[in-house]
């Protein structure tokens, strides 16, 4: 897990992220080209959307072999960016997330390709250019992105570190940037970015500012929800050869060191939505190795689904248990019981993916105590652990059985050391250090209470 600090200070990205200028910046391109009778196409435009203009008319030059020197095809190029960005506007949810920011003091940062001028008016016409703490260019670096000199620029303008900021990027260049200068990165729309190193992609900047308000509290960011509807499919983006052989690489490393590993499939998030209360996840199977190599460090857009259940006896009591100094991911720490990744082996013929049997299951092999004793499980909500890249899928357990029966099972389990038995609002104030999901799925139980007693 990265160091991580407070948050301080967000820094924005403006082309297709803070504003709606794709559009304008698509038109420019497809009439340049054609002035020299090329006609562009959609994939061309997209994979150089992020770098500066005069990165992208040296390489269109470059890829059509265009006649004229570069000065004037740039100044031809720019022209056209011109009168065309005057249509550009903010995207849905951008004052807002300015708004908010503001609202709980975080510093504002622009990070942006494009010319400073450019730039400028469009803020200034959109009544946003006061909310920036400072602005960082095309005209200020000597090389655009993906290199991270623009965001190494902009912290060292407002004098904070990378661990207490984050970046808001749109584009595969973008985000590399802003990892590149070690920052952590929220991607918008494509889930792709993932693998150039995003923390997370949200679908709109309303979604971005819910997950920088997690980042904010230090916790987990939460979903309430009344149901699950989880399928599996293929995976909507893979890894190239070069990438596998590294995989490879890094397994057997991990092999060397540690005989005992064993490479099944892990079940991973690909999407999700909520609708009327439900949450529709989509996911897809990669192989263990994939994730562990994704873990030392190797970017391949793996957010693992996981299940986390609290378990609830008839005397009101929660479980929790303190996870043994040995395991790998937050040793000493106190967690709800059960929980666990979700395996392929629970996928259905039909892609449908059995949700509640993985909890069951983990159940089963923590406590100690058969699946027939619970007596109801109820959905909570979706729950994402933003310092480390996993989503759980949180239940309520009302579980038949005595405490000393549930010590008995829980420490049998050699992932546990210590078990305790905690009223609601014990647990809530327990002062130990417990895993990220823990406040957040006990304020699902508390959110599901109110809800039952109105």
């Amino acid at each position: 897990m990265e160091e991580i600090g407070p948050l301080k200070a967000v820094l924005l990205d403006l082309d297709g992220t803070l504003a709606d200028s794709l559009p304008a910046l698509r038109e420019a391109y497809t009439r340049f080209l054609a002035a020299h009778n090329v006609v562009g196409t959609s994939e061309e435009f997209n994979r150089w959307n992020g770098p500066p203009l005069r990165e992208v008319v040296a390489g269109l030059a470059r890829t059509h072999e265009l006649t004229g020197d570069f000065e004037s095809l740039f100044a031809q190029y720019l022209g056209q960016v011109e009168s065309c960005y005057i249509q550009a506007s903010l995207v849905p949810g951008a004052t807002a997330l300015l708004s908010w920011l503001e609202q709980h003091q975080i510093t504002v940062v622009l990070v942006t390709s494009a010319p400073r001028a450019l730039a400028e008016s469009l803020l200034r016409t959109q009544s946003v250019f006061h909310r920036f703490a400072h602005i960082i260019t095309a005209d200020e670096v000597d090389a655009g992105k993906p290199s991270p000199e623009c965001y190494v620029k902009a912290l060292q303008a407002i004098g904070i570190s990378a661990k207490n900021a984050v970046a808001v990027e749109d584009s595969p260049p973008g985000v590399r940037a802003a990892r590149g200068a070690d920052l952590r990165c929220i991607g918008i729309g494509a889930r792709r970015l993932l693998l150039d190193g995003a923390l997370t992609v949200a679908h709109d900047l309303m979604e971005v500012c819910d997950i920088l308000d997690a980042i904010r509290r230090g916790a987990c960011r939460v979903l309430a929800a009344s149901g699950f509807q989880v399928t599996s499919g293929p995976r909507s983006f893979g890894i190239n050869g070069a990438v596998e052989d590294k995989v490879q690489q890094l397994w057997t490393a991990a092999l060397a060191e540690r005989p005992s590993l064993t490479d099944g499939e892990i079940v991973t998030i690909q999407d999700w939505n909520i609708h009327a209360g439900v949450l529709r996840v989509e996911t897809a199977s990669v192989q263990y190795r994939q994730y562990l190599a994704q873990r030392s460090g190797l970017p391949l857009g793996i957010v693992p689904l996981g299940v986390s259940g609290v378990i609830q006896l008839p005397t009101g009591e929660v479980v929790l248990g303190r996870r043994s100094s040995e395991v790998s991911q937050y040793p000493g720490y106190w967690e709800l019981i059960p929980s666990g990744g979700v395996s392929s082996r629970h996928v259905r013929t039909d892609g449908s993916v059995d949700i509640a049997g993985q909890l069951m299951e983990e159940m089963e092999e923590e406590l100690g105590i058969e699946q027939e004793r619970a007596t109801a499980v109820h959905p909570l909500g979706m729950l994402q652990d933003l310092s480390n890249p996993v989503i759980d899928l949180g239940f309520l357990i009302e579980l038949t059985a005595t405490e000393q029966e549930m010590r008995d099972g829980i420490l049998r389990h050699g992932e546990y050391e210590e078990v305790k038995l905690l009223t609601l609002e014990a647990a809530k104030n327990f002062r130990r250090p417990v895993v990220p999901t823990v406040p957040a799925l006990l304020d699902l139980v508390e959110r599901r209470r109110r809800a039952n007693s109105t």
